[in-house]
């Protein structure tokens, strides 16, 4: 990550859902579409059951499971 993101987004994500008292779930589902040797994966990021973020990218699962969580943090990370 860059300019001063965590290094992981899922781990933040996850680490902030652990917390003393918040004891949240996480949960990505995904799919892929296209050619295998130009896959566009999209992730959806889901908070308890909630659908908080989304990713797209082209060729990594795992990247579009990093969107989406930077998606779900920033948006769970909201004030109320």
């Amino acid at each position: 990550m860059s300019q001063g993101g965590p290094t992981s987004w899922r781990q933040a994500l996850n680490n902030e859902l652990q917390r003393p008292g918040v004891n949240k779930a996480v949960e990505y589902r995904c799919t892929a579409d296209g050619p295998l040797h130009q896959q566009l994966w999209t992730a959806i990021a889901y908070i308890d059951g909630e659908e908080y973020g989304i990713g797209e990218r082209l060729l990594s699962k795992d990247g579009a499971k990093e969107q989406a969580a930077k998606s779900a943090y920033l948006r769970y990370m909201k004030p109320h």
